[in-house]
């Protein structure tokens, strides 16, 4: 400064590359791990909402977590807040329910990184784990992203006093029960179409569909998951 001339103080990147052991869950969590993976390999969105409670349970520094429509997510699953005090940064989320031995790789990372925006991170939460190669390959791009493997989960599903395979049960049965009442209370909308209460869609090869929609029966769509559970 004496001369007139600055040195700019700069941070390299932190990269913690975690072993396929590491991000796999302990012995006595892989029941828990198993059991959410079989309850929403079958539902991909319904999984994202489990992501993004798990964000907002897990961290208080989340200030939101929300899922995102399946025809206007612009690829992004969820979309969030980090608190920063006194600024937040958004993130956003990919949610992958893998089964647990298969790997996450360069193509998914790749897929999450092409969605972020400037000055967002994103957020990949799996029930599997990512492989070395995607780790290695990230700083190379120079986009921050966080990952939510196998164990992550469990321990965040203890640590909010979900420990065992029966409390799991319980709370994927509150947590569809919840979901249920929300879809029931929301307020009528018109399609494009002038058609009352359609839902909409948009294939992944992109023909855009729509279809009439009748309430569902929440006792009926419990009764069904309970039967899954027991």
């Amino acid at each position: 400064m004496e001369a007139g001339r600055y040195k700019p103080l700069l941070a390299s990147p932190t990269v913690i590359i975690r072993s396929r052991e590491v991000q796999h869950p302990l012995a006595a969590d892989k029941p828990l791990l198993y059991l959410v993976f079989e309850h929403f390999k079958e539902r991909p969105h319904d999984f994202e909402q489990f992501a993004a409670d798990l964000m907002r349970r897990g961290y208080r520094e989340v200030d939101r977590a929300d899922v995102t429509r399946p025809w206007r997510d612009g690829g992004r699953d969820a979309v969030g807040d980090y608190l920063l005090d006194p600024v937040g940064v958004e993130f956003a989320v990919e949610a992958k329910c893998y089964a647990p031995d298969h790997g996450i790789g360069v193509r998914e990372t790749s897929r999450l990184i092409s969605w972020l925006r400037h000055r967002q991170f994103g957020l990949l939460v799996t029930t599997s784990h990512l492989d070395s190669q995607a780790y290695k390959e990230n700083p190379r791009r120079r986009h921050p992203f966080i990952v939510l493997a196998g164990r992550d989960i469990t321990d965040i599903l203890k640590k909010c006093g979900v420990d065992t395979t029966a409390a799991l049960r319980r709370h994927l049965l509150r947590q569809l029960s919840t979901a249920l009442d929300n879809a029931m209370a929301a307020p009528t909308r018109r399609c494009s179409t002038g058609s009352p209460r359609c839902d909409h869609y948009v294939a992944r090869r992109g023909a855009a569909h729509h279809r009439r929609q009748r309430a569902p029966t929440t006792d009926g769509r419990i009764t069904q998951l309970g039967t899954e559970l027991a």
